[in-house]
């Protein structure tokens, strides 16, 4: 179980995320928490010890919020007015789930970089075929997951 403050900030991140929001700084979100800078950044250490946040090396900014990325990245998802970045083809299919809401996916194969659109509407994929393809297991993803 995480500690009430850990909780609240990790909730405050994907609060803003899903919202289709940047991801707040330390300092936004101990305004709205009404906390201490010092214990929010350590409470994103925490969670980035515990893989419930991923944070930018060397700092306390979000890098991560699986399945959100708080960086653009090739993986863009577009649905009612807003839009959120995930970190690779599985998450941006996981978004529009978790937020509830049909979308579409603009993203580029890495491998080629050929443009293709996905979506994701009354619980389906629709789109182009295609194969998504792990470089490593999943257990090995936390190793480097700015690589994976």
């Amino acid at each position: 179980m995480l500690p009430e403050l850990d909780q609240r900030v990790r909730l405050d991140v994907y609060d803003r995320l899903v919202a289709g929001e940047r991801a707040p700084t330390v300092a936004e979100s101990a305004v709205r928490l009404d906390a201490a800078e010092h214990d929010v950044a350590a409470a994103r250490r925490r969670l980035d010890e515990l893989h419930a946040l991923a944070l930018r090396p060397g700092s306390t900014d979000v890098w991560m919020a699986h399945p959100f990325s708080a960086v653009p990245t090739g993986y863009r998802v577009i649905g009612d007015g807003r839009s959120w970045w995930a970190n690779c083809g599985w998450d941006a299919v996981a978004i529009p789930t978790l937020v509830g809401q049909d979308a579409r996916i603009e993203a580029a194969c890495p491998d080629c970089g050929h443009d293709f659109d996905l979506e994701v509407a009354g619980g389906g994929l629709r789109g182009e075929d295609g194969v998504v393809q792990f470089c490593v297991p999943p257990s090995q993803f936390w190793d480097d997951i700015g690589f994976t």
